[in-house]
């Protein structure tokens, strides 16, 4: 017994040989002998192959796209709202015939009976005279005589399901934000924390001031003695916290910073509970009003320094004291450094230089003598001794 079916296509009825003879309605067929058709069937052919089948649905969609092309160029718009008003009543002569948008936002189309042949191709049997008016809710829009107010009604209803399913996306793009947020956050606590515990590893003393010597903010590393602690807090300012001259001195660098937008660096000594404390200030610049101030406790370096100064001090009298001629000179034998030479007489004195060689004034036979103890004591690292003389 033949069948009539509503959704069955060419594509997959080609596949049962048990389809042929049978029926099925749809709006478009393949099989339709038009110009339209023809045109859109070997288009379609040519992009996609020569054996693709176009059945309703490709149809359908390739007229929605020229529709919506209609309502957005008599809207000038495609914001949807705009857009849905300016559909009603557009026309289209698509590869089936003529199609309109309704008022109810479906689609007035013909419709056609084809029976499926073993060729694999519908042969049209009946087609209605006009396009078939929509009724999506099955008439009840066109009941009592209040279609137009149904129509408005039941429209909504596709239109709830829109605004729903936009609801639906910007829920998910706003929990996508919301997750983003999140790991934005995250990130920026595990960045605040790393920055936190490189500034708490710091032995500077840190001060945030603004340009009028405010302490805006502060961090101490704990190796730097404050000098008045008590003064010394958020809101105070470095004339409450520093005698007048100190206080005077730390305001021209600030100044001197924010003028220039360079670091200033100096150096300064206090009296902290009876020891002295010598400190190293590095200011830099954060905004317009703004400065960070780096104070370091150098006490133990300038112990250092104040130490090898004494000791080259010492060293220096110790070799003013010898009554010998000292050089020091490299392996090439270039003089490097000369002490005493009013302690000896110099052959070729006017030769004998910081910069010159030992064979500019040396006989050639001392010059080569001296050099191979210079070689001798470079290469053992031991003491060489030796005399000669010289006319």
């Amino acid at each position: 017994m033949p069948v009539m079916a509503v959704s069955a296509m060419e594509a997959e009825l080609q596949k049962i040989a048990a389809a042929v003879g049978h029926y099925s309605s749809w709006s478009y067929f393949q099989s339709i002998d038009t110009p339209e058709n023809h045109a859109f069937v070997q288009s379609f052919r040519h992009r996609y192959g020569a054996d693709c089948v176009v059945s309703d649905p490709v149809e359908a969609a390739y007229t929605q796209v020229y529709l919506w092309k209609q309502a957005v160029e008599t809207a000038q718009s495609i914001e949807t709202d705009r857009v849905r008003m300016a559909a009603y009543g557009l026309t289209f002569k698509a590869p089936s015939g003529w199609v309109s948008i309704e008022p109810n936002q479906h689609i007035s189309k013909l419709n056609r009976i084809g029976q499926l042949k073993p060729n694999g191709k519908f042969e049209i049997l009946v087609s209605s005279d006009r396009p078939i008016k929509p009724l999506p809710w099955l008439g009840v829009e066109e009941a009592n005589g209040n279609s137009a107010i149904a129509i408005e009604m039941l429209a909504e209803v596709s239109q709830s399901i829109q605004y729903s399913c936009q609801l639906e996306q910007k829920s998910r793009e706003l929990e996508a934000t919301l997750l983003q947020l999140q790991q934005e956050v995250a990130e920026r606590q595990r960045s605040e924390a790393a920055n936190r515990a490189l500034i708490s590893a710091i032995p500077d003393l840190l001060i945030r001031l603004r340009g009028d010597g405010t302490y805006l903010d502060f961090v101490s590393g704990g190796t730097v003695k404050l000098f008045d602690p008590v003064n010394f807090r958020i809101g105070s300012t470095v004339s409450d916290s520093f005698p007048s001259e100190m206080a005077q001195r730390r305001m021209h660098y600030i100044k001197q910073a924010l003028q220039t937008g360079t670091l200033q660096v100096y150096e300064q000594r206090l009296i902290v509970n009876g020891v002295p404390q010598d400190e190293e200030v590095r200011i830099a610049v954060l905004n317009d009003d703004e400065v960070l101030l780096m104070v370091r406790d150098i006490t133990e370096r300038k112990r250092t320094e104040n130490a090898l100064q004494q000791s080259e001090a010492t060293n220096r009298a110790l070799i003013a004291a010898i009554p010998d001629l000292l050089l020091r000179v490299n392996s090439q034998g270039t003089y490097l450094e000369i002490v005493g030479c009013d302690r000896l007489t110099i052959q070729n004195e006017s030769l004998f230089l910081i910069g010159s060689h030992v064979y500019d004034s040396l006989p050639y036979e001392l010059a080569e003598l001296r050099m191979h103890y210079i070689q001798q004591a470079l290469e053992t690292g031991e003491m060489q001794l030796y005399e000669h003389s010289q006319g």
